[in-house]
């Protein structure tokens, strides 16, 4: 109920807080992504089960931006990996392990049964570089949260477009046996355990329209990651510290618990590439 409170309460305030926030006066760089009007939030989860990362919820205000409708596909990614001129760090990529992307001489291809999947075993630089080539940027760790929740169009859903997991997240259904169910009463609908990724865009979009922003693949962010940087955030435009060791990144992968599979569960990671890691890019005019 506290959770569900917290939207309610968030909602009055992004109606109340139009002054402080800039509106976009041009286009993002391609026709697959959402605009999400900016306002304000109240970012993190306090109530039952949330880890120490999450708190204290504090409020928080964004710029407009726009955000991709989908996380990053091989498809896509194969079409950065062929035109990236400086391609030594970009394809820095454990294709031993990556049964969708392959190289064969001087190209790489994926198969056409996993052009549409999401790429992973992504390393945070590789993600930074893939987009600037495509005229983009990561997401802040609050930009994040906030698509996530459904900007202004927010419903107060559990998790990124409903209150049941299963309609709108590719997930294992392991439950952290030793961590208290983050959401009392929440939906968790018995499916067969996921093992792997599938193509994006499959289960329900959340209320801005973005698809697959809890499960299928964890998010890379653009922010460094301090667990305590929520009690010293600044309340416009947050950009993460200046540094630390590890990334963020958010919103749970096809094998992550239940409880990480939501819109404020912090979770970090070292420059590495994963097998659940991906990445989705955003856009505004700070991009050059």
């Amino acid at each position: 109920m506290m959770r569900k409170y917290n939207f309610i309460i968030c909602t009055f305030i992004i109606i109340l807080n139009w002054s402080c926030r800039k509106s976009l006066q041009s286009k993002p760089p391609d026709e697959n992504m959402v605009f999400v009007e900016g306002g304000t939030f109240l970012m993190g989860y306090d109530g039952p089960g949330a880890t120490t990362n999450e708190q204290p919820v504090h409020e928080v205000t964004l710029n407009d931006f726009y955000i991709d409708k989908y996380e990053v596909t091989n498809k896509q990614y194969c079409e950065f990996l062929n035109s990236y001129s400086d391609s030594t760090e970009a394809t820095l990529i454990l294709l031993e392990f990556v049964s969708c992307i392959k190289k064969l001489g001087n190209r790489y291809f994926t198969m056409d049964s996993c052009a549409n999947k999401p790429a992973n075993f992504i390393f945070w630089s590789q993600a930074n570089i893939y987009a600037k080539w495509a005229g983009k940027r990561l997401p802040t760790e609050a930009e994040w949260e906030y698509a996530a929740r459904g900007g202004q169009l927010s419903q107060g859903f559990n998790y990124s477009g409903s209150n049941d997991l299963a309609d709108v997240a590719w997930h294992s259904n392991v439950e952290e046996p030793t961590t208290q169910n983050k959401f009392k009463g929440t939906v968790y609908r018995i499916l067969p355990k996921v093992f792997e990724t599938h193509p994006v865009g499959l289960k329900k979009p959340n209320e801005l329209g973005l698809y697959d922003m809890n499960g299928n693949v964890s998010e890379w962010c653009e922010d460094w990651f301090d667990p305590k940087y929520y009690y010293n955030s600044p309340k416009q435009n947050p950009q993460g510290p200046d540094s630390a060791l590890t990334k963020v990144v958010r919103g749970g992968s096809y094998n992550s618990y239940l409880t990480e599979t939501n819109c404020t569960f912090r979770s970090t990671r070292s420059n590495l590439s994963f097998f659940d890691t991906g990445f989705r890019c955003v856009w505004d005019e700070s991009v050059e």
